[in-house]
């Protein structure tokens, strides 16, 4: 998948440059996730991990022959008392997210846990997404500069000698596809970039949106499969001084 990203080993990094990992799989509508009472089910078995259960609102705009409608799906967020891991629910999704990332394995063994937990209360039958998502906030180098952390395709105009020293905000995306899978790579620094607005974003977003039958199994493997993407990608968008560094 995404062969150009080349070949590598994988090899564990420290993860300061992660703000935030998001594993998200959509599915078909869940009545019983609207309700306290489903939602209950599922964190009772997830209350070791996610003590806390926090009610939200995910609004939703629409747009009609009328104008834009705005409405309010009801969603939950479990999380630890730290706030370090959460996961999140509702009647068509189950995200877990966290700024706490350590390895894939933790991560895989969470999403794994979180997803047979949902599978033991309620009978989902299609999956229409699946996607995984890095946040990396990348520090600038001694002289103010990411030349030496940050690929040159990423860097752009900014790394043009002057150009950098009255840039206010820098921002990229590039899409690519292979077959249903998407792989979206957005980059940048300046302000409403990055918070706080000084360090580099590569934000690598892997999806499939093509609807299929649902089962955990297969779920997880596309869950591998874009963590191994995920991992080219990064590889490939910062230079080799950075990754030493992260060792």
């Amino acid at each position: 998948m995404f062969d150009f990203l080349g070949s590598e080993s994988p090899t564990y990094l420290s993860s300061h440059a992660l703000s935030q990992v998001v594993a998200q799989v959509r599915f078909s509508t869940q009545s019983l996730l609207s309700e306290p009472r489903g939602v209950a089910l599922l964190h009772d078995s997830l209350i070791e991990e996610y003590p806390r259960l926090l009610s939200e609102q995910q609004q939703t705009i629409t747009a009609g022959p009328g104008g834009l409608a705005a409405s309010a799906i009801p969603q939950w967020r479990m999380t630890d008392l730290n706030g370090g891991w959460s996961c999140v629910v509702g009647p068509e999704q189950l995200a877990l997210e966290t700024a706490a990332y350590t390895d894939w394995s933790e991560m895989r063994g969470r999403l794994t846990a979180a997803l047979k937990a949902l599978s033991d209360i309620t009978k989902i039958r299609v999956r229409e997404r699946v996607g995984l998502r890095y946040v990396n906030h990348i520090d600038p180098g001694p002289d103010g500069s990411y030349s030496d952390r940050v690929s040159p395709d990423l860097l752009g105009l900014q790394a043009r000698p002057g150009w950098r020293d009255h840039v206010k905000t820098y921002l990229s995306q590039a899409v690519f596809e292979d077959n249903s899978v998407s792989l979206v790579v957005r980059s940048g620094a300046g302000a409403n970039v990055t918070n706080p607005e000084y360090k580099f974003m590569v934000d690598i977003d892997c999806y499939d949106e093509n609807p299929s039958a649902y089962d955990v199994e297969s779920t997880m493997e596309h869950f591998d499969a874009f963590n191994d993407v995920a991992y080219r990608c990064f590889c490939a968008c910062v230079t080799d001084d950075l990754r030493i560094s992260m060792k």
